[in-house]
């Protein structure tokens, strides 16, 4: 019995074996020369992330702490979206008002005044309003305190683990800080929900209250608006930030030729200059790295002694570059386990030519097993 176990075992590693041989042929992309220098930018800060296969393209200062102003709302936005209803109505009470300064409230707001959420993160999210931040983590964690807990457990989930947050909003506190790694990766995350694509990345809008009030804004962002010369077709959203101790911010996510990127600028001098540093750094990306989409479905049918053996198999995403060496992608049988009855489970390893490993799992049935 050992030895027809041992026996079944080694054909089984060859059926697999077999099935590695064939994988990089289906895998193996052409590449071109040589990889441009990234541009300078101005901002002390920024991060381009690619958020498919959650690889950096770009990075300068990447993990120094800085002041996020506004775009800290991105994180707010996001807490609001995975925990509450559209048209859950939040309530603006005396303390989510009398909390921002004068200087600092968007809205003529009084205690007591509601609006659904979607109106809320509109204002949120379009004219950047503090009064709607402090709503909202009221309404969904009962105070600012309890929701910054909320806050610091969402952004470690999302890999930031080098960020604090003490407000919804942003205003200035010594112990508020993030990273443009963190700031990239918690973007990434809200990315993917329909709504705050279409809230912020919208130029325009109307925002109703519950009273039938409504307050029409449009963004300074030029990223998104249409008159702007800095308005470009692969941006998504883009959410921007400034006070006077952060400087400026811009947390923009863009889309082109199956590539998903979502850019943090931190530190910047003006409004004009992190939206220049954004459009540099996204078109370079766009130009310099080539997104080898390989998640179809593939089929591999091995004849061998043991019967037909049909592997159905997912590859993963790649980020593949020009620079990288023209060499093949290797393959190596990292995982297999016997199921019974025909069926057996591993994973295959794959290489990049840029030294990236990715693992790619299968399921394998012998269809006519020999007896």
């Amino acid at each position: 019995m050992k030895r027809r176990t041992s026996l079944l075992l080694r054909k089984l590693s060859a059926v697999i074996l077999t099935f590695a041989m064939l994988l990089p042929t289906v895998v193996f992309p052409a590449m071109a020369a040589q990889i441009p220098e990234p541009p300078e930018i101005e901002s002390d800060a920024a991060v381009v992330y690619e958020t498919n296969t959650g690889r950096i393209l770009y990075a300068k200062d990447p993990d120094t702490q800085y002041y996020p102003a506004s775009t800290t709302k991105i994180l707010t936005a996001l807490i609001a979206i995975e925990n509450l209803e559209l048209d859950e109505t939040i309530h603006f009470t005396d303390y989510a008002i009398s909390c921002i300064a004068d200087e600092a409230r968007h809205f003529e707001l009084q205690p007591g005044e509601e609006m659904p959420l979607y109106s809320a993160l509109q204002a949120l999210l379009i004219p950047s309003c503090n009064e709607a931040a402090s709503a909202i983590a009221e309404h969904i964690a009962g105070s600012e305190e309890a929701f910054a807990e909320l806050m610091n457990q969402r952004a470690q989930q999302a890999g930031a683990v080098n960020s604090h947050f003490i407000y919804p909003h942003g205003l200035q506190d010594s112990m508020h800080y993030v990273t443009a790694t963190d700031m990239a990766k918690i973007l990434a995350e809200c990315v993917q929900y329909d709504v705050y694509r279409e809230i912020s990345g919208s130029w325009e809008c109307e925002i109703l209250d519950a009273q039938d009030s409504t307050y029409y804004y449009d963004t300074h962002n030029a990223l998104l608006r249409p008159d702007s010369d800095m308005n470009r077709d692969w941006v998504v959203c883009s959410k921007t930030g400034h006070t006077w101790y952060a400087g400026y911010a811009l947390m923009s996510y863009g889309v082109q030729e199956g590539m998903e990127i979502t850019c943090a600028v931190l530190g910047g001098y003006s409004y004009a200059s992190v939206v220049e540093d954004t459009v540099r750094l996204c078109e370079y990306a766009f130009e310099a790295y080539d997104m080898y989409d390989s998640t179809a479905m593939g089929t591999v049918l091995v004849r061998n002694e043991l019967g037909n053996c049909r592997v159905d198999f997912r590859q993963p995403l790649a980020v593949l570059t020009p620079e990288m060496p023209k060499r093949p992608v290797e393959c190596e049988l990292t995982e297999l386990r016997f199921l019974g009855e025909g069926v057996f489970e591993g994973t295959v390893t794959m290489t990049l030519p840029d030294g990236t490993a990715q693992p790619s799992p299968f399921t394998a049935r012998v269809t006519d097993p020999m007896e």
